[in-house]
């Protein structure tokens, strides 16, 4: 049964690729295979497959002005004694870029291979990635479709497709995938359902993004992460009042704030130049017991010196020093810039040669 319905959240169109229901595997949300974040596929090639894959490459660049069909092709025509594995498809596939016409023909090639060879779920999602973000969405719903009928769509498929939908300004198309989940073997849970809040949050859809949670709260637990991602949604779009809102909801469904959500919201303030409500909050967070670090501070003591407040970002290099937080190399480069901006050269060398050495933090190129 739908949750997001098209009644709930304003009429949409489907993108206008039927997903046919068939068994698909079924993975939890606490399967590390779920993790949006999934490390890429990195294995090394033996001098055989690496011949293979410049072979593959050689037949590409060749129609590489032609269409996918013409790379097809080009590889039929000198790839045909090739034995392609997995290995050499997924390193190729990781190997494009953003040239998505000739992972296209590679992909549609390899495939048309049969027996001996099928492609793996991360040749699949790299696929999927890669067409949505070129922004070729009816291709990459035309693969997604065909990932389905062969039981390759994973909640990590799901999540790149949703991303980049959204990123294409298809939001609703975003909603409407998400709710298809279950008919695609699929849990809409709390996982899923931040990935679609996330992405919508991230193209400042936030008011898109609430109507979508309003529907599926009743069904679907929030975590501290959802209330995070409203909080730096509604920071994104200078709505901050409603983050705090948020951050009061928060606390209320027993997720303490962490120092991540409330730099997001000291962020927005400095780029208002709200420098009393800075203050106000770390004041606040301090009696809670949540301590800034030392990305807090150094935000914050970069924003002072864009305004050239000099005195005052001193001031929160010495609160932080005084907190006991200790300092990291972004910290001291941005120390260093604030003497250097305020024409106290000395104490900018000071740092450099003493400091940072007696701390044991080292230096990088910008230092």
């Amino acid at each position: 049964m739908p949750l997001l319905s098209l009644r709930h959240l304003r009429r949409c169109r489907y993108a206008g690729r039927i997903l046919v229901s068939l068994p698909i595997r079924r993975l939890s949300s606490s399967s590390s295979s779920t993790r949006p974040n999934q490390a890429k596929i990195s294995s090394v090639l033996t001098e055989e497959e690496e011949e293979a894959a410049a072979q593959i490459k050689s037949a590409l660049f060749k129609a590489r002005k032609g269409s996918v069909e013409d790379l097809v092709r080009s590889l039929g025509a000198e790839c045909s004694e090739i034995w392609l594995t997995s290995s050499v498809a997924d390193s190729l596939m990781g190997r494009f870029g953003d040239d998505w016409k000739s992972a296209l023909g590679f992909f549609q090639w390899a495939q048309s291979r049969g027996v001996g060879y099928a492609h793996t779920p991360y040749a699949c999602n790299r696929m999927i990635d890669l067409l949505g973000k070129m922004r070729q969405i009816d291709r990459m719903w035309d693969l997604l479709s065909d990932m389905h009928c062969k039981g390759l769509v994973t909640v990590q498929t799901v999540a790149k497709s949703i991303r980049r939908l959204a990123g294409a300004r298809k939001w609703k198309d975003a909603i409407v995938l998400f709710d298809k989940l279950e008919e695609m073997g699929l849990e809409r849970n709390t996982e899923t359902m931040n990935v679609l809040l996330d992405a919508l949050c991230k193209e400042k859809k936030v008011e898109l993004a609430r109507e979508a949670f309003l529907v599926l709260s009743p069904h679907i637990a929030p975590d501290a992460y959802t209330f995070n991602i409203f909080v730096h949604g509604w920071c994104s779009i200078r709505k901050i009042d409603e983050a705090m809102w948020t951050i009061e909801e928060m606390k209320k469904q027993g997720f303490p704030p962490t120092v991540i959500t409330y730099t997001a919201v000291l962020e927005a303030y400095c780029k208002q130049k709200n420098f009393r409500r800075v203050y106000e909050l770390l004041d606040s967070m301090s009696s809670q017991g949540c301590h800034p670090n030392v990305i807090t501070y150094t935000m914050i003591m970069t924003s002072l010196v864009k305004c050239e407040m000099f005195e005052e970002a001193l001031g929160v290099s010495h609160r932080m020093k005084s907190s006991g937080c200790k300092a990291d190399t972004l910290f001291y480069n941005s120390l260093i810039n604030l003497f250097g901006k305020a024409g106290h050269l000395f104490e900018a060398s000071q740092v450099f040669r003493v400091e940072m050495p007696m701390n044991g933090v080292p230096r990088n190129l910008v230092t």
